[in-house]
C-alpha cells in the first residue's frame, strides 16, 4: 500500500527527472572547434564499476569543420604529450551531440577569460548519461549508479595518460560525481560492485601525474568528501577540488530523495559544512570552494554558469593557465574562496 511519504518521494523524484532532462548540457553552438578537440566515448562499455574501458571504448579527433574522425589511443597520448589537459565530463540525460557542443562552449567561456593555456588539449570524456526506463524513479536512480561506473572508466584513462600529464577534470552535476569517484580510486580507494567480486581498486596509482579538479553543480552528497566516506579518498587523489554550488540551484533541492545516496543535500547545493571540512585535516587545504549562485541565480544549467564570464577567470589556477611555483598555489589564488 502507499503511504503518504511514499507518494512525496515518487512525486519528489518525478519532478527532479523532470527538470534534469535537457539541464546537464550546453544545448547551443558557439565557438570554434579545433584539431586540440577529442572525444572518449564509453557509451559501449560494460556498466559495471570496474568493467574494463579498452575492449569497447572509442576515440574521436574533431576537425574545423566539426567532423567526427576515429584516432587510435596512440594518436590521442601523441598529441597530449606535454601539453595541458582539460577533460570535461557531462551530466545525466545528454546526447553524445550536446556533449561535444558543451565542450565547444567551455572552451569558449574559458578562452575569452584567458582561463585557457594556448596549447590546452580538450577532451570529451562521453558516458552512457540515460538509462532509458519507462519509470522516471528507476531512470535517475540508473543514472546516478551509471555515473560512478563513469568514474571508475574515467580513472583507467587517466591512470594511462603519458608520464607527467597535468590534466583538470572539469564536471557539471553528475558528472562531477564521476569526476569524485575516479579521484577516490586515484587516492587508494576502493568502488563497491553490484555482484559478489571484490571491490574495484586501480592496479597502481600514478604519483607522476598532476590532477586538478573543478565541479558545478555537483550531484553528489555533501559530506562524501570526508575520510571515511564513500568517496573520502578523493582528496588524496588530486593536487586541488574546486567545487562551485550553488544554493539557488532547483534541482539539487530533490537530490536528498535520489537512491543512490545517503538522503544527504548535494556538494553542488551547499557546499561542505565546517564540521565536515575539519574532518579533512591536512587534506583541508586541497579543498576550495564557492557559491555561484548571486551570479548565476536560480538554475542548475551549464549554460547558465557558460554565460557569467567573471566565473570563468575563477578557474584559471585549475586549468594550468597560471600556472603556481608550488601546490599550495593554486589554492591560495581563488580569492574569496573558502
Amino acid at each position: 500500500m502507499c503511504t503518504r511519504r511514499t507518494l512525496r518521494l515518487s512525486v519528489g523524484v518525478i519532478a527532479a527527472m523532470v527538470l534534469f532532462a535537457g539541464h546537464g548540457h550546453a544545448s547551443e553552438n558557439d565557438g570554434g572547434s579545433s584539431p586540440r578537440m577529442w572525444i572518449v566515448t564509453a557509451r559501449a562499455c560494460p556498466k559495471e564499476v570496474g568493467s574494463d574501458l579498452w575492449s569497447s571504448v572509442r576515440i574521436y579527433q574533431l576537425d574545423e569543420s566539426r567532423h567526427l574522425m576515429e584516432r587510435r589511443l596512440k594518436d590521442l597520448w601523441r598529441h597530449v604529450h606535454g601539453r595541458p589537459v582539460l577533460i570535461q565530463i557531462q551530466g545525466i540525460e545528454v546526447t553524445l551531440e550536446l556533449a561535444v557542443d558543451g565542450m565547444i562552449k567551455t572552451r569558449s567561456w574559458l578562452e575569452n577569460q584567458h582561463a585557457l593555456p594556448p596549447d590546452a588539449v580538450l577532451i570529451t570524456f562521453d558516458w552512457p548519461s540515460h538509462a532509458g526506463y519507462f519509470s522516471p524513479i528507476k531512470n535517475v536512480n540508473e543514472e546516478c549508479r551509471r555515473a560512478i561506473v563513469a568514474g571508475s572508466h574515467l580513472a583507467q584513462l587517466v591512470q594511462a595518460f603519458p608520464p607527467d600529464s597535468r590534466v583538470c577534470l572539469f564536471g557539471h552535476s553528475h558528472g562531477g560525481r564521476a569526476i569524485a569517484a575516479c579521484l577516490h580510486l586515484f587516492g587508494g580507494g576502493s568502488l563497491g560492485r553490484s555482484d559478489s567480486t571484490p571491490e574495484f581498486r586501480l592496479d597502481r596509482t600514478r604519483s607522476d601525474l598532476r590532477i586538478r579538479a573543478v565541479a558545478i553543480a555537483a550531484g553528489i552528497d555533501h559530506h562524501w568528501l570526508a575520510p571515511g566516506e564513500k568517496l573520502g579518498n578523493a582528496l588524496q587523489g588530486c593536487e586541488v577540488f574546486f567545487n562551485l554550488y550553488n544554493r539557488k540551484d532547483p534541482l539539487l533541492f530533490f537530490y536528498p530523495l535520489m537512491a543512490n545516496g545517503d538522503h544527504s543535500s548535494a556538494l553542488g547545493r551547499i557546499g561542505m559544512s565546517w564540521r565536515n571540512k575539519e574532518r579533512l585535516g591536512p587534506l583541508m587545504p586541497r579543498y576550495v570552494e564557492r557559491d555561484i549562485g548571486p551570479h548565476v541565480g536560480v538554475s542548475h544549467r551549464l549554460d547558465g554558469v557558460l554565460a557569467c564570464p567573471s566565473l570563468a577567470g575563477w578557474l584559471r589556477p585549475y586549468t594550468w593557465s597560471n600556472e603556481p611555483t608550488d601546490r599550495r598555489g593554486c589554492i591560495d589564488e581563488a580569492s574569496g574562496a573558502r
